[in-house]
């Protein structure tokens, strides 16, 4: 995951940002799908967490730059595969330990790590470092990358947890927020799941969320806000019905998630972490097993398990 996040931390770095990207034989083209690596606050290298694209969100053709909404991905003939960091400032490390072909969607989905936050100074920072990268992917053009990331800022706060400077262990049954934000979080993550065909308005929508938490918070003034705001009516009744996840497009409604260690899914195929550094990416199709290949006709998603040994993003 990124950078471990140091409680308190006054300079703190957003999630990052990543496109998975196919080729195939059929166009030029690659077609791409955005995830974000969440926060962590383990401080032992890295917190690996396991994140599952559809097929559906691979819909970001381009080439050299340039985009063309009018074509599709042919997954019966995909030859190569890319990982991308984009318009995201600073040094980082992420070792990608699989990528795994599935033929369902995990469920429960998987959970993003917990981090403890102990002022809402501190929650002020990471939403103006999230904005500040969000943002500038928005305005490159990179709207699904900008969706992405705020996503999983939102996911994180949801399971946030209070922590006293100099307390040792986290209390997982005192969340950081009240029922009124988090409320605000889930209507925000839902609203935003059913724009999901339209990245523009699903990218203001979590773009509004945040702005709301911080009039919560008194950092901005609710009168000088516009476009869509949470329903204050609506928190109470959406506070526990979303849980913190780091899918692409899943929010999960009172369900639990399921710990990183199980397979959830039967996988078709898997390239592995050993597989991905023998190739060195010099030539992507050959790092694409027959096996992987074939099965990317007939599975529903993609499951990342990856591990961020360090970030450091100056923004």
């Amino acid at each position: 995951t990124t950078k471990t996040h140091s409680v308190g931390d006054s300079s703190p770095t957003p999630p990052l940002g990543l496109h998975l990207q196919f080729h195939d034989t059929v166009s030029w083209y690659g077609y791409a799908s955005a995830f974000a690596i969440p926060l962590s606050q383990t401080n032992n290298g890295g917190e690996s967490i396991r994140v599952f694209l559809p097929l559906s969100s691979f819909d970001r053709a381009s080439q050299m730059g340039y985009t063309n909404d009018n074509y599709q991905i042919d997954f019966s003939s995909v030859d190569g595969m890319d990982i991308y960091v984009l318009f995201q400032e600073g040094p980082f490390e992420i070792r990608v330990k699989e990528i795994t072909a599935v033929e369902e969607v995990p469920s429960p989905p998987f959970p993003t790590p917990v981090i403890s936050l102990t002022a809402a100074a501190e929650v002020k920072a990471l939403i103006d470092a999230t904005t500040r990268s969000g943002g500038k992917l928005y305005n490159y053009g990179y709207r699904e990358l900008c969706v992405a990331v705020y996503k999983s800022m939102l996911n994180t706060f949801l399971v946030a947890n209070s922590k006293d400077d100099g307390e040792e262990d986290y209390d997982a049954s005192a969340p950081f927020f009240s029922d009124t934000v988090r409320g605000m979080i889930c209507q925000g993550l839902t609203r935003a799941e059913a724009q999901s065909d339209n990245k523009v308005d699903a990218a203001w929508t979590l773009r509004h969320t945040l702005d709301s938490i911080l009039e919560t918070y008194g950092y901005l003034d609710p009168s000088m806000g516009s476009g869509w705001r949470p329903d204050e009516s609506l928190n109470e009744s959406f506070a526990n019905r979303c849980s913190g996840v780091t899918s692409a497009e899943a929010t999960m409604f009172n369900k639990p998630v399921v710990p990183i260690s199980p397979v959830l899914a039967t996988p078709a195929t898997t390239i592995s972490e050993e597989e991905l550094a023998s190739s060195q990416m010099e030539s992507p199709s050959d790092v694409l097993s027959s096996s992987f290949k074939s099965s990317l006709s007939r599975i529903t998603c993609i499951v990342i398990f990856a591990t961020s040994v360090l970030f450091s993003i100056g923004l």
